[in-house]
């Protein structure tokens, strides 16, 4: 059981049972009458989207036998199959925003070569240190290895906006940033879609296109809504906020803030939570 929920990165277990005798009884082997189920479900499958939970399985899979030892016939199984470990690493600092994500997914790149979503997180941890040559040689290495996969394909391109805007080069940004909503719309993937449309408001609110700028951030808003992720649409809620008392419009843009401050106050992003009380002690 340690073992089981060590790979799955925690996990919520589910016991139901209908018979004579107690469950510590069914366990110790003991006379019961009845029957009794158990089931697991590992949060390891939070960290990846709905079309991946067959990538989460098989890292989860591999944890377990590299854990307990592999049956004899599976013995001599290649090392890319047992790089869940190196995958978890270089996630976590991801998430964390770590420079040092560049060191832990380059690993998971090696361990993995012929990963596409391992070459994607090393481009992104490479644009976290301003490498954009190999953050964008990474992004053509992903779509060389999966060009037919859409979902691949967007998030090289939402990487590719997101170096851009660093730069402060947006008229790239926008071009890469709908290039990656043209993927996603065949994808349907809601939470990719409105993290991409906030994406391009703010690019739009660069530019001065700010009519733009509103349609997209609402089309955003409108697509994570339908998500339960909190922390994309608090991102979509304060950058439309922001841009919204930018252009006079103070009341209803600290309202969006507000709203964003309130999602993220449900989650542990303590960075984003203080960026955004940051915008509204500033502008509200």
């Amino acid at each position: 059981m340690n073992t089981l929920g060590t790979c799955a990165v925690g996990m919520n277990m589910k016991i139901s049972a209908n018979m004579k005798g107690s469950v510590k009884e069914f366990y110790e082997g003991r006379r019961t009458e009845g029957s009794a189920w158990l089931e697991n479900a590992p949060d390891l499958l939070k960290l990846f989207p709905d079309g991946d939970k067959i990538v989460a399985y098989r890292l989860y899979v591999d944890c377990i036998l590299k854990i307990v030892g592999a049956p004899k016939e599976q013995a001599n199984v290649p090392k890319k199959e047992t790089c869940v470990s190196v995958f978890l690493e270089c996630a976590a600092d991801l998430k964390k925003g770590d420079k040092s994500s560049a060191q832990s997914c380059k690993r998971y790149v090696e361990c993995d070569p012929d990963n596409a979503k391992a070459h994607i997180s090393l481009a992104e941890a490479l644009i976290e240190t301003k490498d954009t040559a190999a953050a964008n040689t990474s992004i053509e290495r992903a779509r060389t290895l999966e060009p037919n996969n859409a979902s691949v394909i967007a998030v090289g391109y939402a990487e590719q906006a997101r170096s851009a805007i660093r730069e402060k080069r947006y008229r790239d940004a926008q071009r890469y940033i709908m290039s990656s909503i043209e993927y996603d719309v065949k994808t349907n993937n809601k939470k990719s879609l409105g993290r991409d449309y906030a994406t391009l408001g703010y690019v739009e609110t660069r530019l001065g296109n700010y009519p733009s700028a509103r349609r997209v951030f609402e089309k955003s808003i409108a697509l994570l809504q339908q998500t339960d992720h909190k922390g994309s649409l608090a991102r979509s809620y304060w950058l439309y906020g922001r841009a919204l008392a930018r252009t006079g419009e103070r009341s209803t843009g600290c309202a969006y803030m507000t709203k964003a401050r309130a999602l993220l106050n449900q989650t542990n992003d303590a960075h984003g939570l203080d960026i955004v009380e940051q915008s509204l002690d500033r502008r509200c």
